[in-house]
């Protein structure tokens, strides 16, 4: 409804971020099996995933604002500006992250149903060599984001727990 009134502009188009991407991750996923579009798919997922659970905690973050904010709060204890700025940098970090790592994955060569009847990728190395500095930094940077992920999605559910 284009009446209603948000708190903060942002508010109205973080959960829409959110269902879109998850529309498009659905819909991707009914693609991911045909050729041509496999080539593509593999790291679309990817992105459209790791967009919709950042855009999820965006959406958190502005109802915690909108809640809890320094300068709305009904107490003397709210939260900081700084804090929900270091909070967004944090998201949006994530997702430069994944951004960056779709790059370094290894590419699509070919994908096909396999005569037992399970869908397979052949990928081609972009840039990763065994030992090399890239590649290891590929094998740190992977966990390195799913963590910070976690991380911050658990320090938001804190943030609602402490007030």
């Amino acid at each position: 409804d284009s009446n209603v009134i948000f708190a903060s502009q942002y508010i109205r188009h973080f959960p829409i971020v959110c269902l879109v991407s998850g529309l498009l991750l659905s819909l991707n996923g009914t693609l991911y099996f045909f050729p041509w579009f496999c080539y593509f798919s593999y790291h679309l997922n990817f992105i459209l995933l790791c967009i919709q659970i950042v855009f999820m905690g965006f959406y958190q973050l502005s109802r915690l604002h909108y809640c809890f904010a320094e300068e709305k709060c009904y107490s003397k204890h709210g939260y900081s500006k700084w804090m929900f700025r270091g909070m967004y940098f944090v998201g949006m970090a994530v997702i430069a992250f994944a951004l960056i790592g779709v790059w370094f994955v290894a590419k699509v060569e070919n994908c096909f149903i396999a005569r037992d009847l399970t869908f397979r990728y052949i990928f081609i190395q972009r840039v990763l060599n065994k030992g090399d500095l890239l590649s290891d930094l590929w094998m740190i940077s992977v966990p390195s984001t799913v963590s910070l992920y976690v991380v911050w999605d658990f320090a938001t559910t804190a943030l609602y727990i402490y007030k």
